[in-house]
């Protein structure tokens, strides 16, 4: 609650400020946006190699990302999350499969009538070298090909081919969820709670910029807007959860909810890339492609970040200090 207190009234602080901030601020503005950029794309390609299980789950992550890029409304994004799960279900239940099989199976047509084409199959059912040809797996001593007489008959119409090479996959529920369950388990208590502070520190901007609310009232709904979610969640849906985990279809449809979501990430990475720079001409943000120095920092965030185990507060930090230098060498 200290913590909370202090952030409503950083937040009074701020919204006095003027709109037309000083030169430095704003590069030490773009240096961490261009830092966060980098470690949100760090944290997609992460979830991306646990959401991949398959080919399927990689071609959903590159389609929801590059569908999202392409086109941006509220009801398009729970229509790419429903067709996603959608094409999974079709691919575990191999529904596609069957259908590629049977028409491959289905038999050419033939010129003539009935009888002529009785007649043309009549050798294929009745000659042992030709059941040998089809299927030549099967070792057959030269003393077992006989003429087919009555007495064979019932035991050749008994003969059934079965393939050795049969391979079946068996999806587990616990690769439907498991970068869900990653991420929760990776919250710990330090992150929810600079969470809160946050919370109550937008929600009491938002409110006075937008003079309807007190300050005060977007402090205390942001509060309670960051936990009522995931409190929602945890007390009223875990016993549903139990219920529909159990039903294949609904960890195949939730395999592919996860590699589309994770693919959407990669979306936020380029809206934001768009948006990062920050001057006096560009108040509401431009490219960071602007300048090469911020793909720069972009990449160093990301570089650090990825093989050098660099925690994403440091990264961040660092992001700043690239563009204090940026402003010394460029604007003075």
């Amino acid at each position: 609650l200290p913590a909370a207190i202090a952030a409503y009234g950083l937040s009074l602080g701020i919204a006095s400020i003027d709109e037309k901030l000083p030169t430095p601020v704003y590069a030490l503005l773009t240096g961490l946006n261009a830092a966060t950029v980098g470690i949100i794309a760090l944290a997609a390609v992460q979830l991306s190699q646990k959401a991949i299980t398959d080919k399927l789950t990689r071609i959903l992550v590159f389609f929801g990302g590059a569908a999202g890029i392409l086109y941006n409304a509220l009801w398009y994004f729970p229509v790419l999350m429903v067709a996603a799960g959608a094409s999974t279900i079709v691919w575990d239940y191999r529904w596609a499969h069957n259908l590629a099989g049977s028409l491959r199976r289905r038999p050419r047509p033939i010129d003539g009538d009935s009888e002529d084409h009785a007649a043309s199959l009549e050798p294929i059912e009745m000659s042992s070298d030709a059941r040998l040809r089809r299927h030549p797996q099967v070792e057959v001593q030269p003393d077992e090909i006989l003429p087919r007489n009555d007495s064979s008959s019932e035991v050749d119409d008994q003969q059934r081919i079965v393939p050795v090479t049969l391979e079946m996959r068996v999806l587990s529920w616990k690769l439907g969820i498991m970068v869900i369950a990653g991420f929760f388990l990776s919250v710990r208590l330090p992150f929810a709670y600079m969470a809160s502070i946050v919370a109550v520190y937008l929600g009491s901007l938002a409110a006075a910029s937008s003079k309807d609310l007190p300050s005060a009232a977007g402090a205390v709904i942001g509060y309670i807007a960051i936990f009522a979610p995931g409190l929602i969640l945890q007390t009223g849906f875990m016993g549903l959860w139990k219920t529909l985990r159990g039903y294949r279809w609904f960890t195949s449809g939730l395999r592919g909810v996860n590699a589309c979501a994770v693919g959407l990430v990669y979306t936020a990475v380029y809206r934001l890339y768009e948006i990062g720079y920050i001057d006096e001409a560009y108040q509401s943000g431009s490219s960071l492609g602007r300048d090469p120095w911020w793909v720069v920092v972009t990449t160093t965030s990301f570089v650090w970040g990825m093989w050098f185990k660099m925690p994403a507060p440091a990264a961040i930090l660092l992001g700043g200090v690239m563009g204090m230098i940026w402003f010394a060498v460029v604007k003075t």
